[in-house]
C-alpha cells in the first residue's frame, strides 16, 4: 500500500462518476451569538457540507435541503446552537461531492466534547431535481436502518415542528470536541447513496432515511482504490465500506464502471474494507454488482488501510 497525495487518474475517474449542476443559492456562512460557556472557553467552528456521488442511471440533477437550524449537544445533554435561519437555506448536496463541501456555518462554541450534532431540515423547501427536469418533494422517513453494513445506525430523524415549519431533525450521534487551538470544523456528508430510495419515473415524492459521515476537518483523510474481476476488468456497483476499529461502519461508496472508488469524511485511524456484491442501503435501496468473479455476497480485504489526515491512501488493487 503506498500514499498518494493528490488524486492523480484514478481519483479523476472516480470523480467523474456523476458530474451534476445546481440552480441553489448559496447560502453563505451564518453566525449566531456566542453560547454560554461550558468547558471554559470558545472556538470559533466551522460546519462544511458535502456528499457522494450517486451510481450512475440515478438520473439527479439536484438534492436540495432545506436547512432551518443546526445545533450541538454536548456530554451534559446540552444544547449549543451553530445556526438559525429566518427562512429555509437550501443547498444542493450533489453540487459538492467526494471531498468537496460547502461552507454551512460558524460559530463561536464553548470549548468541550460534544456527544451530536443536528441539521434541522424543513421538509416543504427540500427537493430533488431529474435530469428530465421534474422537480419532486423529498420527504424525510424515520425508518430503521437498513444497511447491510449497519451504516445509518448513527443517524436518527425525528419530527421537529413549530406553527411556521414542518421540519425534521437529522441528528448524528457520535463524540468529537472542540478544542481551544487551532480552527476547529465539522465535515458532513449526507451521502445521498446511502439516504435516498429511488422511486418510479414520475413519482410525487421521493423518500430519505438520512444517513450522515462526520470527520473533524484537519483530522481526516480518504481511500481510493479499484475493484477487478478475475479477467482484471473493474466491477461495477460493487459498494466498499469502511469499519473503523470498535466495528463501526463509518463511510461507504461504490465502483464505477472501471472498479474505481473513492470513500472520503473518514477521521484518521485504522479501518477495515469489505466489498458488498449485493447490497442495501440505509434507506432501503437494493444494489447488486455487475461483472464480479466471485458469488460471496461480500468479502473482507484483509489488509487494515491506515488513514492519515490530509491524505489519500491508495489501496491495492482488490481481486473480487
Amino acid at each position: 500500500m503506498k500514499r498518494i497525495y493528490g488524486f492523480g487518474a484514478l481519483v479523476a475517474v472516480v470523480l467523474s462518476i456523476c458530474a451534476c449542476s445546481s440552480s441553489s443559492r448559496p447560502i453563505g456562512i451564518v453566525p449566531v451569538a456566542p453560547n454560554d460557556v461550558i468547558g471554559g472557553g470558545h472556538n470559533k467552528l466551522l460546519i462544511r457540507l458535502g456528499d457522494v456521488a450517486l451510481p450512475s442511471g440515478v438520473n439527479l440533477t439536484q438534492v436540495n435541503l432545506g436547512i432551518v437550524a443546526i445545533y450541538l449537544t454536548d456530554a451534559s445533554g446540552r444544547r449549543v446552537n451553530v445556526a438559525q435561519y429566518s427562512s429555509p437555506q437550501v443547498v444542493n448536496v450533489l453540487q459538492y461531492q467526494n471531498g468537496s463541501t460547502f461552507p454551512l456555518a460558524s460559530a463561536s462554541v464553548p470549548t468541550t466534547t460534544y456527544s451530536s450534532m443536528t441539521l434541522v431540515i424543513d421538509t416543504p423547501s427540500s427537493s430533488v431535481l431529474t435530469a428530465s427536469g421534474m422537480k419532486t418533494r423529498l420527504v424525510f422517513r424515520t425508518l430503521a436502518d437498513q444497511s447491510s453494513a449497519g451504516f445509518g445506525i448513527t443517524t436518527t430523524t425525528a419530527t421537529a415542528s413549530s406553527s411556521s415549519l414542518s421540519a425534521v431533525a437529522i441528528t448524528f450521534r457520535h463524540g468529537f470536541a472542540v478544542a481551544q487551538s487551532g480552527q476547529p470544523s465539522l465535515d458532513v456528508d449526507f451521502n445521498a447513496f446511502e439516504s435516498l430510495l429511488p422511486v418510479p419515473y414520475a413519482s410525487a415524492v421521493w423518500t430519505a432515511r438520512a444517513s450522515l459521515s462526520v470527520a473533524q476537518a484537519g483530522l481526516e483523510g480518504a481511500i481510493t482504490g479499484q475493484v477487478v474481476n478475475s479477467s482484471d476488468r473493474g466491477v461495477q456497483n460493487a459498494v466498499v465500506v469502511a469499519t473503523d476499529t470498535s466495528g463501526k461502519a463509518v463511510a461507504s461508496s461504490f465502483t464505477n464502471s472501471y472498479g474505481a472508488f473513492l470513500l472520503h469524511t473518514l477521521a484518521r485511524g485504522s479501518y477495515k474494507l469489505t466489498v458488498y456484491n449485493k447490497y442495501t442501503t440505509a434507506a432501503g435501496w437494493h444494489i447488486a454488482a455487475s461483472g464480479n468473479t466471485k458469488a460471496n455476497t461480500s468479502f473482507v480485504v484483509p489488509a487494515s488501510v491506515q488513514v492519515v489526515p490530509g491524505q489519500t491512501i491508495f489501496v491495492e488493487t482488490i481481486a473480487d
